[in-house]
């Protein structure tokens, strides 16, 4: 055999053994690579999820010990007492409107609470 045959036939054989050899060997490393990084990117997410989930715990000890310091009650915010004239809710029970003295400051269409007890202790009956 001569040396152009040869080296065809040398060529021929190292083409087929990377076509065939070595294309499984780079299926395997290809798997066994997807495989590496679905257990890395696993590791990651339960990662993320404890974290997660442990930062969320500790908010909601902040937010319960929070709504434990002030019951029922905001900042910043007022209360209104019960007015005991007409026993709607005022900021200050001198200002209501049922008294003599703060006639000037009531609607013109305002009704008294009598009329209004009336109308609507009339109204409850007929049903």
């Amino acid at each position: 055999m001569n040396q152009k045959e040869f080296a065809k036939h040398n060529k021929r054989d190292k083409q087929t053994a990377k076509g065939t050899g070595r294309g499984l060997a780079n299926n395997v490393m290809a798997e066994e690579e997807a495989e590496i990084q679905a257990m890395a990117m696993a590791e990651f997410v339960n990662a993320l999820t404890a974290q997660t989930n442990a930062q969320m715990e500790k908010m909601m000890e902040m937010f319960k010990e929070a709504m434990n310091k002030q019951p029922g009650t905001t900042p910043n915010r007022t209360t209104h007492q019960k007015c005991p004239h007409c026993g709607l809710c005022h900021l200050k029970p001198d200002d209501c409107w049922e008294l003599d003295k703060n006639a000037s400051k009531r609607p013109k269409n305002r009704k008294p609470v009598t009329e209004r007890k009336k109308k609507f202790d009339d109204k409850n009956k007929n049903e």
